[in-house]
């Protein structure tokens, strides 16, 4: 499994463990995944994310 993978998976098992029930609570498991996958595509090295820490630093 790739590390997108992982993340996405750590992102919906994170979503379901903080929010287990209603519509809300969906959302909070979507917001969790995109997160996830958000992390895994970047420790995957899909995004260059050097640029924006370093602008960051100023």
């Amino acid at each position: 499994m790739n590390a997108t993978r992982w993340g996405l998976a750590a992102g919906i098992v994170i979503g379901l463990i903080i929010a287990f029930g209603s519509f809300t609570q969906l959302i909070v498991v979507a917001f969790f995944t995109l997160v996830g996958g958000g992390v895994g595509w970047v420790l995957q090295n899909r995004t260059d994310v050097s640029g924006f820490l370093k602008q960051r630093r100023r």
